[in-house]
């Protein structure tokens, strides 16, 4: 299962235990989100018999870029993500 939380506790913790503002919780928040949009990605391109980096989220939907038509809904995305890869998040 993909491990894809923050728990901000626990940066906070490794923060004050080195005594330095490293790491940054927004940092690894911005790290999770793009370990999801990966997953989905890959997810619904598996789906949409399309390559990963060809996909756009928009407008509540996954498409590619290259034909709009050719989609679903990011929902749909987040259930095939969750087929494949676990519980996300």
């Amino acid at each position: 299962m993909p491990d894809l939380c923050v728990n901000i506790d626990h940066v906070a913790t490794v923060r004050q235990a080195r005594r330095t503002y490293e790491p940054d919780p927004v940092l690894a928040a911005v790290e999770a989100a793009e370990r999801a949009r990966g997953l989905l990605a890959r997810a619904a391109g598996e789906e949409l018999e399309r390559a990963p980096e060809d996909l756009v989220f928009a407008g509540g939907r996954v498409f590619d870029s290259a034909d709009p038509d050719t989609g679903m809904s990011f929902a749909e995305a987040c259930v095939a993500a969750e087929a494949r890869f676990g519980t996300l998040g």
